[in-house]
């Protein structure tokens, strides 16, 4: 029995070894979502404000998209998700003046404060 362990021991730190090499290889995917994003800005897509929906149609179908609204004091943004068709419909607050919509990739940079844009739109 206290043979079993001696072999077993080295055969568990074996496989723990080969399953971290290429975890540690891939890295942590920040890099290829900001290639992927900068790639997918380059398509153009359309944002279109009907009173309180705005609509995304031909956004990036493979990548996490967001909702950036910015109204002239402050700029919100919440996720959006995956959408396979390329489309989006969100419902937005009411205006009390000017606002901008964006469609956008996922963030990255200090605080977030990077992203690409693939589509915007202007109401009110």
């Amino acid at each position: 029995m206290h043979m079993r362990i001696k072999h077993l021991v080295p055969l568990v730190a074996l496989a723990i070894v080969a399953m971290a090499v290429p975890v540690a290889a891939a890295g942590n995917g920040k890099g290829l979502a900001r290639k992927q994003a900068r790639e997918a800005a380059a398509v153009t897509a359309t944002c279109t404000v009907d009173g309180n929906t705005v609509y995304g149609q031909d956004l990036p179908p493979d990548l996490t998209n967001f909702m950036v609204m910015e109204d002239g004091v402050m700029t919100y943004g919440w996720v959006l998700g995956h959408s396979y068709s390329g489309e989006w419909t969100v419902t937005v607050p009411d205006r009390t003046g000017p606002v901008t919509y964006q469609f956008t990739s996922a963030t990255w940079g200090k605080n977030g404060s990077k992203y690409n844009v693939f589509a915007s739109c202007t109401a009110g």
